[in-house]
C-alpha cells in the first residue's frame, strides 16, 4: 500500500502475519455472531494494527482505542474515539476509565510491556467486555519457547533488562499462566493457539512447529465468565 509511511511498511513485514491472524479472528467473529449492527472493537495500545482493521472492515466496525495514540502509526481518521491512558495505572482501580462495552477487545502484544499486576489489568478488561458474546484477542510472547530454553541452557538469559524508557518486556508468560489469570479474573477459555508469526526459516523454526508449545508466540482467545 503506497500510503503507508515508511515506518508502516517496516512493521508490517516483521508484524504482517500477526495483523493477519487478528483480521481472520475478528473475521470469523462476526460470521458467528452476524448483526445488522457494526462490531464494536477496542483495540488496546492502538497501532498499525488499527489501520488494517479500518482498512479491512471499513464501516462493519466501530474502533475505539485505548492507551497512548501513537500518531507515526496511524491516523485518527481511523478510529471512532481514543481513550488515553497510562495502561500501567490498571494497577490503581480508581484509575480505571470506563470504555463501555465493546464485542472484541484486542490486546496485540501489549500484556509483555505492562508493569502493572496482571490480574488488575485483566480485572479491568473484563469491565470492558459485553456480555455475553464478548470475546478478547490477546496475542503475547511465549516465556517458555524453544529459543528461550537453549539460551537458558546455554547460561544465557533471554528476556530483555528493564531500562528507563520502558519500552521493553517486563514479564513474558506461559499459556499456563495465561489460563490461570483468566480464570482468577472472570473470563472463560476459548482458544488457545501457539504460532509464530515473525516469517523466516531454520531448524528452530521446525522444531517449533513440530512442538506447537514451543513457538515464540501465544495467542489466547477469552470469552466472559458467568456470574
Amino acid at each position: 500500500d503506497d500510503s503507508l509511511k515508511a515506518n508502516q511498511r517496516h512493521y508490517l513485514l516483521k508484524q504482517g502475519e500477526r495483523i493477519a491472524s487478528v483480521l481472520d479472528m475478528v473475521g470469523e467473529y462476526r460470521k458467528q455472531n452476524s448483526s445488522n449492527e457494526p462490531t464494536k472493537v477496542l483495540d488496546v495500545s492502538p497501532h498499525l494494527l488499527t489501520t488494517a482493521l479500518r482498512r479491512h472492515f471499513g464501516d462493519a466496525l466501530v474502533i475505539n482505542t485505548l492507551g497512548w495514540f501513537d500518531e507515526s502509526m496511524l491516523s485518527r481518521d481511523d478510529i471512532n474515539e481514543h481513550f488515553q491512558m497510562d495502561l500501567n495505572d490498571s494497577n490503581f482501580e480508581d484509575r480505571w476509565i470506563d470504555c463501555g462495552k465493546h464485542d472484541i477487545v484486542v490486546m496485540g502484544e501489549i500484556f509483555e510491556h505492562l508493569f502493572a499486576c496482571p490480574k488488575m489489568t485483566l480485572r479491568y478488561i473484563r469491565t470492558l467486555v459485553s456480555e455475553p458474546n464478548g470475546r478478547v484477542f490477546l496475542q503475547t510472547p511465549n516465556a517458555v519457547a524453544i529459543r528461550n530454553r537453549l539460551k537458558m541452557m546455554l547460561g544465557q538469559n533471554p528476556f530483555e533488562m528493564i531500562e528507563p524508557h520502558r519500552t521493553g518486556h517486563v514479564r513474558e508468560y506461559t499459556m499456563r499462566e495465561l489460563r490461570s489469570l483468566a480464570k482468577q479474573t472472570g473470563f472463560r477459555v476459548e482458544q488457545e493457539i501457539y504460532d509464530d508469526y515473525v516469517p523466516e526459516r531454520g531448524i528452530l523454526r521446525l522444531v517449533e512447529k513440530c512442538v506447537p508449545r514451543w513457538q515464540r508466540r501465544m495467542t489466547i482467545v477469552l470469552s466472559p465468565a458467568a456470574g
